[in-house]
């Protein structure tokens, strides 16, 4: 941690469906702004680029990022974006009873389809940013995504987590 980096605190929340999540937050100099990170198919809170963009994220407001459901050591089973729209109002709720004032989504790949999804059907966010989010899950038109569906449309495959 670079010197001056405010350390992450370990973050435990439950959804409204009673999956248990983890994450870290990294606390802003003040309540004005929380930035809620969004991590892509199988990211997680522990990889390296996900924790250099909550450093670079944090010279701007409080950083609260939790794993989706069925990565890194939370609970559940990954959707590809329909129920994890519940983890991110889970961390907005959160943030909300930390007392930050603002609060902004940020998501990358998967988790920017779930920060647009959530803002649309949840609200009460300040902002939304959207990096690479898919505008379809549906594409079967290459071998990676073929995969990917039989992954998540497969019984047996899709209690597997993602990331470990």
């Amino acid at each position: 941690m670079p010197s001056g980096e405010t350390p992450l605190q370990p973050v435990r929340l439950v959804t409204s469906d009673g999956v248990a999540l983890t994450g870290v937050h990294r606390l802003g100099a003040d309540r004005d702004l929380a930035i809620v990170l969004a991590h892509g198919f199988t990211g997680s809170t522990g990889r390296p680029v996900t924790r250099r963009i909550i450093g670079r994220l944090g010279a701007y407001g409080g950083v609260l990022a939790v794993d989706f459901r069925g990565h890194g050591g939370s609970a559940g089973s990954c959707t590809a974006g329909a129920a994890e729209v519940r983890d991110i109002a889970a961390v907005v709720g959160y943030a909300r009873r930390l007392g930050y004032r603002r609060i902004a989504t940020v998501g990358f790949s998967m988790g920017g389809s779930v920060v647009v999804r959530h803002a649309a059907l949840c609200g009460g966010v300040d902002a939304v940013v959207s990096v690479s989010g898919p505008a379809r899950w549906f594409e079967r038109g290459t071998v990676p995504m073929r995969r990917v569906h039989w992954l998540l449309e497969t019984p047996s495959m899709r209690h597997l987590p993602v990331d470990n």
